[in-house]
């Protein structure tokens, strides 16, 4: 079943319990955090929707494949839970043209002249003696 939300449009994968309710949904879902995952899974338990996010990628360490992990270690036994994917809508490609190049040039950056390097024995130019204690 397709989905169309005010974040996207989503495939519902699965629905246990008729979990899935787009308007907690869509009061639930931070772009800043989700936008980036392929599947998101939300789980309800005493009335609060929780959403995590999974991406296709399955070396993620956050891939889709962790999804039923993710089910029978950290929801609540037998909790409404659903499964979404996002469906990517193809976007025209936006073709820029090349900026135009302009006569004035600046001048490479110069760098800075290194110190050389001390040989061993060579003083440092600081007080050899850390202690503070004078011998004479």
């Amino acid at each position: 079943m397709i989905v169309e939300t005010t974040v996207g449009e989503y495939e519902l994968i699965k629905n246990y319990r008729d979990a899935f309710n787009i308007v907690q949904f869509q009061e639930r879902y931070v772009d800043v955090a989700f936008d980036r995952y392929t599947y998101l899974v939300g789980d309800v338990s005493s009335g609060i929707l929780r959403i995590k996010g999974f991406s296709q990628d399955p070396k993620s360490v956050n891939s889709y494949k962790f999804i039923t992990d993710y089910l029978n270690e950290s929801c609540n036994m037998n909790c409404g839970y659903f499964i979404l994917r996002r469906i990517k809508i193809e976007t025209e490609k936006i073709v820029h043209e090349p900026k135009e190049q302009t006569t004035t040039e600046t001048a490479p950056k110069k760098k800075k002249p290194r110190k050389p390097k001390r040989k061993a024995g060579e003083s440092n130019g600081r007080n050899e003696n850390p202690s503070g204690v004078i011998n004479t």
